[in-house]
């Protein structure tokens, strides 16, 4: 047998031999980039990479010649943009795992927001988009603010934020076309996100956080990051318990990972902004796993095979308790802002840093990051605490 993976991330980031070895199948990869180091092809039986790898048809026209040659047993994918790709591969061949139907309900706004509705959880008043008619339509019944954000979006990419008329005429003028778009009401409240493994109905590690300046604060800021709650703070649970109502209100597949983000008003309501069926991106899963020393990138792959994940927290212990409280700080880039800080961070409670050169940023606003720092702290407030030192040192000119 052999285990079909589809693989935007480098290889040499997912060390698939070893996290897979206990699956004793063959591996074959269909990759985005080729891998830098010989190490990184170990235990591969077959790999092969892709110019234009998200949209090129020769991936999928690969995939089938490779099930007439081996006997797949699984289609493995991580990236959300590789999602509806692998469930149609998986429903032509047959194979288990999440369906066209599940991962068009996690990636589709539209879809995922009536589906969830009609089923109670709370999400924005939001409509489907495909002119400016439509948001002119959309605003005569909505109070300024709205969010425009693209159906299939991810990343915050293409996310606007619009206030006034101004706002809106400033996009149209920039050339949006509002095709395959979707309008929703901007929602008042903390923005909090929930990350997650979620394996056969149930949540089996979880853990939520809060975002520094907001998702939505993305395409202006400068800086972001996330900060993890404490155990002992109510909303811990009350947010893995929201998160939990939407899994199972959605067809969620049998083992993945997930990324919720949630907003609390002011009332203690809470509304879900969106939530992927995925691992998050941007520090986030590191963060998680200098937490609990716990890789769901990992378990997620292995659950998909029907394996037991490694290094599964024991829920016997429940609430968990991470080994210690991070968070973890973003520098995007800006007009002013193109390349990340030469020195790093004097403080010996940031645990590691990641930079990225310029040369390698990308067009997305959430993603367009040129620094990470990840650090730990004892309680939420010097949680908080440390990120203002960390972004009052990032602004500062002796950093750079």
């Amino acid at each position: 047998m052999a285990l079909l993976i589809l693989s935007r991330a480098s290889v040499e980031q997912r060390p698939y031999g070893e996290w897979l070895e206990r699956a004793s199948e063959e591996i074959l990869v269909l990759a985005k980039d080729s891998p830098q180091h010989e190490f990184a092809t170990r235990s591969i039986s077959y790999l092969e990479w892709f110019k234009n790898y998200d949209s090129s048809p020769l991936l999928e026209m690969r995939a089938e010649e490779l099930s007439r040659r081996f006997p797949i047993s699984h289609v493995i994918a991580a990236a959300e943009t590789d999602l509806i790709r692998a469930a149609r591969m998986r429903e032509r061949l047959g194979l288990s795992g999440q369906s066209v139907e599940s991962a068009v309900a996690f990636r589709n706004k539209v879809v995922m927001k009536t589906l969830l509705q009609a089923r109670g959880v709370s999400v924005p008043r939001f409509q489907a988009v495909e002119s400016v008619l439509d948001v002119l339509s959309f605003w005569k019944e909505q109070s300024a603010p709205i969010v425009v954000k693209p159906r299939l979006g991810y990343g915050s990419i293409g996310v606007e934020i619009l206030r006034s008329h101004a706002d809106l005429v400033r996009l149209a003028e920039k050339g949006a076309s509002f095709e395959n778009t979707e309008v929703e009401e901007f929602v008042e409240g903390e923005l909090y996100h929930i990350d997650g493994l979620f394996v056969n109905g149930t949540i089996v590690f979880a853990w939520p956080s809060r975002y520094l300046k907001g998702s939505m604060a993305h395409p202006s800021s400068l800086y972001n990051g996330s900060l993890m709650l404490a155990p002992e703070n109510p909303l811990t649970s009350r947010l893995t318990e929201f998160c939990l109502s939407v899994l199972r209100a959605l067809p969620t597949p049998p083992a993945t990972t997930f990324h919720a983000e949630v907003f609390v008003k002011a009332d203690g309501q809470m509304v879900l902004c969106e939530i992927a069926s995925r691992t998050a991106g941007v520090g986030i899963r590191i963060m998680l796993d200098y937490a609990f020393g716990f890789d769901v990138n990992r378990a997620w792959l292995q659950a998909q095979c029907g394996l037991v994940p490694d290094g599964l927290p024991d829920r016997s212990q429940f609430p968990l308790r991470p080994r210690r409280l991070c968070g973890c700080f973003r520098v995007h880039r800006s007009a002013g802002l193109n390349a990340p800080p030469s020195r790093l961070p004097p403080w010996p409670w940031v645990g590691f840093t990641k930079t990225t050169p310029s040369a390698a940023i990308g067009d997305s606003a959430a993603l367009d990051v040129l620094a990470i720092y990840w650090f730990e702290a004892a309680t939420e407030e010097e949680l908080l605490d440390r990120a203002t030192q960390i972004e009052a040192w990032a602004a500062s000119p002796g950093s750079g």
